[in-house]
């Protein structure tokens, strides 16, 4: 399944590196830049495919490797069509120069087909007669009609498993050139070499070779049909002996992967192209998992993630492909994660949307601080234009208590100010339960009681001021409103017989006024009943408030003594 998995992955690549070919050549105007994208994607499929060739996984998609040398030679590095054009207006193709060279290529490359028409087209139409110069020409028809049947009858893939067919093959095509006796002896030659080619003699095949390349592929189909990866360093000695390699990085890493210095190959890739290097690079690790690619020095393996992270950096500050960025880096089991630490807090984020995708990235890669930074900078934009609502869900992602503690002690300042509560609308865009954020529940829970006491639920609403009151979640100098709240409901406790408070909550009033009435609070309580003095009557119609809680602790007296008289009757 892994195999397979991985043999798809490489024709994925092989396919997006064709089709962006293609999609350059379709282009009508090429300008330089073009030309040299063009020549760089070629450089790629050509290293890229010899890569799969010589190392990558077998599967029933793949062939022997002579074969598979062949097609990839034809594919990444085809022939030209200049000679064609010379061959068409030739009156005598048996004695031009370029006819045989280009049959000599096609020969060599494989091209079989292509070869019979080739030497279908040299056939002279003749009538039988004694004539000795049609009789010639009959004997050359009959040498190329042999040519062709040697051809068209050289052993499958299939057969060479038993060598015998193979053998069989060999001995017919020197036969055939022992047989050729031409008064030309042009054409004898021509004839010769190209059987000569076809039995895999190497002499001929690099003699009649325009390239090293060329050379070397049509060695190896020629010559050692059977031969393994292995095998093919042993080849190519005789070949650089003929042939120099250029100096350019694609020809030499093309030779160093046919030595199978892996390393080294890649080393030259660095100048072809950023993603070739990182992406085969990639796929070698993962092919070789018994680490017999990379050898020894395990180069291949130290370097994968260097080359991944290198390819990554750019995207990463890019303002569209930044997510594929960290995809390479979730890659890198090693270092990826340090890298992402690195960037994630640099990605600007104007928007929920881009937002989220971040969050999303530092949970599926355990970036816990990360996302808590970033969550709390978008709670702080939020802030900055007073979207409490916002900025109250993101604080409470973030675990932000001291920010949420701030935003409540703005809207009670608010209701210090106004006697109105200002942030209903808020809460009501905020899931709050009992797991919330403590001073996001004392907002709720004081919402509430207002809301109780505008239904006339006074039973209920005195039980949540007690809560609010015990809670000690707000600031102290607010527990002063808090007991002035109590002043109302106790009246009317006692106007109307009704047990809104227990003995107990009338003891903790007391308590609750010797700690807003301490010293080290007195300047903020001070300027907190002053702004309150400004509309409590209007609001509530009664002047309970005073700094020194008397109000309050006067009815905590009458209260009490009004529970022990209902008590003792």
């Amino acid at each position: 399944m892994r195999e397979k998995l991985l043999c798809d992955i490489s024709w994925n690549y092989v396919n997006a590196i064709v089709n962006h070919i293609k999609s350059l050549q379709e282009i009508p105007i090429k300008d330089k830049q073009i030309q040299n994208e063009i020549s760089t994607f070629r450089d790629m499929m050509a290293i890229w495919e010899l890569c799969r060739i010589m190392y990558f996984i077998k599967s029933e998609r793949y062939q022997r490797l002579s074969t598979d040398l062949l097609t990839w030679l034809n594919e990444c590095y085809p022939l030209g069509e200049e000679e064609l054009n010379e061959l068409r207006d030739s009156p005598n193709l048996r004695n031009t120069v370029t006819f045989w060279s280009r049959l000599y290529k096609l020969i060599l490359r494989g091209l079989f087909p292509q070869a019979i028409n080739f030497l279908r087209s040299i056939i002279m139409a003749v009538e039988i007669t004694s004539d000795q110069i049609i009789n010639r020409e009959i004997i050359i028809n009959d040498i190329i009609q042999s040519v062709i049947k040697c051809i068209k009858s050289r052993p499958k893939m299939s057969s060479y498993d038993t060598g015998l067919a193979w053998r069989n093959w060999l001995s017919q095509c020197s036969q055939l050139q022992k047989s050729i006796i031409l008064e030309n002896k042009f054409l004898e030659e021509n004839f010769i070499m190209i059987l000569k080619i076809l039995s895999g003699d190497p002499d001929a095949i690099l003699a009649k070779s325009s390239s090293w390349l060329e050379g070397l592929v049509a060695l190896v189909y020629h010559k050692y049909p059977k031969c393994e990866t292995s095998d093919v360093r042993s080849t190519l000695g005789p070949v650089f002996i003929r042939f120099s390699v250029h100096p350019d990085p694609t020809s030499q890493a093309l030779k160093r992967i046919f030595y199978q210095r892996i390393d080294d190959a890649l080393s030259y890739c660095k100048h072809i192209d950023p993603w070739l290097l990182s992406h085969l690079t990639d796929l070698l690790c993962k092919t070789d998992l018994d680490e017999t690619i990379g050898g020894k020095s395990l180069l291949l393996h130290q370097h994968r993630e260097g080359y991944l992270i290198k390819f990554a950096e750019p995207l990463l500050t890019h303002s569209t492909l930044w997510q594929v960025g960290f995809k390479y880096l979730e890659h890198c089991e090693k270092f990826g994660k340090v890298f992402m630490e690195e960037f994630v807090g640099k990605i600007p984020f104007d928007n929920e949307r881009k937002f989220e995708k971040i969050l999303k990235i530092c949970e599926d890669n355990g970036l816990k601080f990360d996302e808590k930074c970033i969550i709390t900078t978008m709670g702080t934009k939020y802030m900055q234009i007073k979207r409490y609502a916002s900025t109250i869900i993101y604080y409470m992602r973030a675990g932000k208590d001291e920010s949420l503690k701030a935003i409540c002690n703005i809207f009670l300042t608010q209701y210090v100010e106004s006697g109105k509560i200002m942030f209903s609308e808020v809460l009501d865009s905020i899931p709050v339960d009992k797991n919330s954020n403590e001073s996001v529940n004392f907002l709720s829970r004081y919402r509430l009681y207002h809301s109780l006491i505008q239904d006339e639920f006074y039973v209920q609403a005195a039980q949540v001021l007690v809560e609010c009151l015990r809670s000690e979640i707000s600031p102290k100098e607010f527990w002063g409103v808090l007991l002035f709240h109590t002043v109302p409901l106790m009246k009317l406790g006692r106007r109307k017989g009704i047990k809104l408070f227990e003995k107990i909550h009338i003891d903790e009033f007391i308590y609750y006024c010797s700690q807003v009435l301490d010293k080290r609070i007195e300047d903020s309580w001070l300027k907190l009943v002053q702004r309150m003095k400004r509309w409590h009557y209007k609001e509530t119609g009664y002047f309970d408030i005073s700094e020194d809680l008397n109000p309050v602790k006067i009815e905590c007296e009458r209260y009490k003594k009004n529970l022990e008289k209902n008590h003792s009757v």
